[in-house]
């Protein structure tokens, strides 16, 4: 266990991950719930903002994980939506007028969010989050990025 825990830390810093860190962070902020059960949540839709970068890694993952499908919603369908708790935030307790705050508990986990991948970190949790709270990767709508509202401008 040892070992496993060290290997996971490392792994930690090269695979861009921090952000589901930061958001579960945020959402056990709002939510009392567990660090496990706000990461499991938040998780799949951080990976969705990363596939671009990381596509056939992360394909290759998930079917580590016992994933079947051939595409990004397939996965979803074997991932997402098979976890045993709510697979959005809003059903997991995290109302809508939250979101605006919830990005900025996120982003002020420094130490994570300097370490996103990307050039615009306050974008990609805005993302992030709007998906989370929708219950919609990108792959969701054909294809097609979901935007976060005006009203998400943290």
């Amino acid at each position: 266990m040892s070992y496993a825990s060290v290997y996971a830390a490392l792994s930690y810093g090269n695979a861009g991950l921090h952000a589901g860190d930061g958001i579960a962070y945020a959402v056990a902020g709002q939510t009392h719930k567990s660090h496990g059960s706000t990461n499991a949540v938040v998780l799949p839709y951080v990976l969705d903002e990363l596939r671009s970068a990381r596509r056939a890694e992360l394909l290759d993952v998930a079917r580590m994980w016992g994933a079947t499908g051939s595409d990004d919603a397939a996965v979803k369908a074997d991932l997402v939506d098979g976890l045993d708790i709510p697979t959005n935030l809003r059903d997991f307790g995290v109302p809508e007028d939250a979101l605006d705050a919830l990005v900025a508990d996120a982003l002020a986990v420094s130490r994570l969010a300097r370490v996103y991948p990307g050039s615009d970190v306050a974008a990609a949790y805005r993302r992030i989050v709007r998906q989370a709270f929708d219950g919609r990767l990108s792959s969701d709508a054909d294809g097609a990025a979901v935007s976060p509202p005006a009203a998400l401008t943290t």
